[in-house]
């Protein structure tokens, strides 16, 4: 690489210096590209190794107890660089991660916004398995299914996840960076300001990052749990009629759970909340099977897909009856020692 081309930082946003995050510095430090920074930004109270301090090609930016997006606005603005690159604590990059998002910049002034999928490591564990396999579904995936499967083809896209997004400066100068007053999803909120600009968002299968699936069952629920939290203040925000299907897992969990008592009022009500549960059991073990190599991992599946699509309406609950979440200590992503 020369002079000319472009700077690039790498924001790695996180709480406790862990396991996940030293394998994410060490393969950020790996990509086939030269001209970089790593900006790592935990809590003030987190402990580095010295040989990460001593590189010339990280830079650290302590912050107090802060959201995420804090974090992210922080490593976007502590060096000045051409584009920033998001990632999360708990993923690693492919090593032309850097190198092949920015050629597809080149194809319009209008695309601000590169990334591309974050496909899960090969995992022996069936519990990440099963979540791997969860998250491949539709039921589970959604509208953005697709940056889960290697098999996805190159498209403009109205939102990517905020473990993969490559920016041009232009998002930080003109936007102002990411919602801090949002716990999560703010690569939901900063997708749709961008939108509504007029500017692209390009999604290429070539732009990898891996993504670990977080294991049954206690932090994969918690996981989902969260994002369901995030849905209000999401809609609040910045109300687009597309987003309504965040709302889904809410509804669906009440239907889920109350539609029985149909029987007191309407026999053909109860009949027809049966069925649809049947029928709903019904793809979720056919998904299940679809992703799955052996009965033992189809029955995992199955139950990852049912957390993937009720922990959602679980958090919405949660937000909409003022139950707080300590984030923090909530949303853990590593094995705590």
């Amino acid at each position: 690489m020369t002079n000319s081309e472009p700077a690039v930082s790498i924001g790695i946003p996180f709480t406790t210096w862990n396991e996940l995050v030293e394998q994410a510095v060490n393969e950020c430090l790996q990509v086939d590209y030269d001209k970089f920074k790593i900006v790592l930004v935990p809590n003030e109270s987190s402990k580095i190794p010295e040989k990460y301090l001593d590189d010339p090609r990280i830079v650290v930016a302590p912050t107090k107890s802060s959201p995420i997006p804090l974090k992210r606005n922080l490593a976007l603005r502590t060096v000045d660089s051409d584009f920033y690159a998001c990632i999360d604590s708990d993923a690693y990059p492919d090593r032309q991660w850097i190198k092949n998002a920015l050629s597809h910049f080149s194809q319009s002034d209008d695309i601000w916004i590169v990334g591309g999928p974050n496909l899960a490591p090969d995992y022996a564990d069936p519990k990440r398995k099963a979540v791997t396999n969860a998250l491949k579904s539709f039921l589970v995936g959604g509208p953005r299914v697709f940056v889960k499967r290697r098999s996805s083809h190159a498209r403009f896209v109205k939102n990517l996840e905020a473990c993969n997004l490559i920016l041009r400066k232009a998002v930080i100068q003109e936007l102002g960076g990411f919602d801090e007053t949002l716990k999560t999803g703010e690569d939901t909120d900063i997708c749709e300001r961008l939108n509504q600009l007029g500017k692209k968002i390009y999604f290429h299968p070539n732009v990898i990052v891996y993504h670990h699936s977080r294991p049954l069952f206690s932090q994969f629920t918690k996981q989902k749990i969260v994002f369901g939290y995030a849905v209000l203040p999401i809609l609040q925000r910045r109300f687009n009629p597309g987003n309504i299907f965040m709302l889904l897992p809410a509804a669906f969990l009440f239907y889920f759970l109350f539609g029985w008592t149909s029987i007191i009022w309407s026999k053909n009500f109860f009949w027809l909340w049966l069925s649809t549960i049947i029928i709903y059991f019904s793809v979720v073990f056919a998904e299940a099977y679809r992703w799955s190599e052996n009965l033992e991992e189809t029955a995992l599946t199955a139950l990852a897909i049912l957390i993937g699509n009720l922990g959602p309406g679980v958090g919405t609950w949660m937000k909409i009856l003022r139950i707080p979440i300590f984030f923090e200590k909530f949303y853990v992503n590593y094995s705590k020692s």
